[in-house]
């Protein structure tokens, strides 16, 4: 393990992540995303979960390439009675658990999880790590993404689980010149629930 550092899983919600940065009106900068959870926390991998299109697919073998594990799913069309089509992203938030226990079983030495985004759908999964006796970080846009039941739990449990507010972040995550930014693509995902603000 590297000194100083809880060996960790890192797990990203690409659109969640996305948004939180979009209120926050920032554009994150990949690179300095995975420096910045590579000098925080000793994680053997940074796990991205993303839909896949046709306008994502670049951005998604770019991440790849620079070091993140991809996870993507495509998108589902719905059509309607009347000829209309709805689009819905996929949800990867149970690929995001299985991956996190398929590494925590792997290797008993992990002592905390990392999360990138804040729906109230991670309440459980935060409360079972926590049961496991594994520690948590969530990373969001407080008052704006986050849910606010996870944020009241994570603040009711101590030294346990912390909360980063991404918006303090923005000097060292913020997008540069020759950076990796995260695309638009992300304001065209319709009706996945974990895209969009404040849930209860």
């Amino acid at each position: 393990m590297t000194p100083n550092k809880k060996k960790s899983v890192a797990v990203i919600d690409g659109p969640n992540n996305f948004h939180c940065a979009k209120f926050l009106d920032f554009k994150i900068d990949s690179r300095k995303l995975l420096a910045f959870i590579n000098s925080r926390w000793d994680c053997r991998q940074v796990h991205y979960y993303s839909p896949a299109t046709e306008r994502t697919e670049a951005m998604l073998k770019a991440f790849g390439q620079n070091g993140y594990d991809i996870v993507s799913r495509e998108q589902h069309i719905i059509k309607g009675d009347d000829g209309s089509e709805r689009t819905i992203n996929p949800n990867l938030l149970v690929d995001m658990i299985c991956d996190t226990f398929d590494e925590l079983y792997a290797d008993e030495d992990i002592e905390h999880v990392v999360i990138f985004g804040g729906n109230g759908e991670m309440l459980r999964f935060v409360q079972s790590l926590n049961a496991m006796n594994i520690g948590v970080t969530i990373v969001s846009s407080v008052g704006r993404v986050l849910s606010r039941k996870l944020e009241t739990y994570i603040s009711s449990t101590g030294g346990r689980n912390s909360l980063i507010d991404l918006r303090t972040l923005r000097d060292q995550l913020e997008l540069g010149n020759g950076g990796l930014s995260l695309v638009s693509d992300y304001n065209k995902s319709s009706d996945q629930g974990h895209c969009h603000p404040v849930q209860p």
